[in-house]
């Protein structure tokens, strides 16, 4: 997809990014790889399962490439993600690209 990169802002191809790295899901994720999506529409909640986890066009190739090696770095470090601390990161960034 033709777009502008969320880092680098160049016009380019960008790539579907995942908001929080994909390792970073593994708590919420069921036995079958499915993670538990609710959305909710005129006060009805509609559950449904999704394989992984959210992604947003974001990053062109050489600046994902880049978020990639940072992610596997962070990797090594965090041992320990709570579902919890998963949300309130989720929630964070989320604030930063919408505004």
């Amino acid at each position: 997809m033709l777009g502008n990169c969320r880092l680098c802002e160049q016009n380019t191809n960008i790539k579907q990014s995942h908001i929080i790295p994909e390792w970073g899901y593994k708590n919420l994720y069921d036995s079958k790889h499915r993670l538990l999506n609710i959305s909710m529409r005129e006060n009805i909640v509609y559950p449904c399962f999704k394989q992984n986890g959210a992604k947003e066009y974001l990053l062109c190739n050489e600046c994902e490439q880049h978020f990639s090696k940072l992610e596997n770095y962070s990797k090594k470090y965090i041992h320990s993600y709570t579902i919890i601390v998963q949300k309130i990161l989720l929630v964070k960034i989320i604030m930063i690209i919408v505004g």
